[in-house]
């Protein structure tokens, strides 16, 4: 067998690093989540409010002059 090595050896992986860079894809991953569901919220309130005022001007609850009358 001379300078091979068995198939069930140790690949040499350091348990903590990973461990460490496991919890460090998964932090990532929350955040990237985080920032996405913040710019859905801000966007789907933006977009109701849009939808409202587009509403009023068609039924005509807003007079379109832009002087508040």
């Amino acid at each position: 067998m001379g300078g091979s090595s068995l198939a069930w050896e140790s690949c040499g992986r350091i348990v903590a690093k990973e461990r460490a860079d496991f919890w460090e894809f998964v932090l990532s991953n929350v955040l990237f989540a985080g920032i996405a569901l913040a710019v859905f919220f801000v966007r789907s309130k933006r977009m109701a409010a849009m939808q409202a005022r587009n509403l009023a001007a068609r039924i005509g609850l807003v007079s379109g002059r832009g002087d508040g009358s």
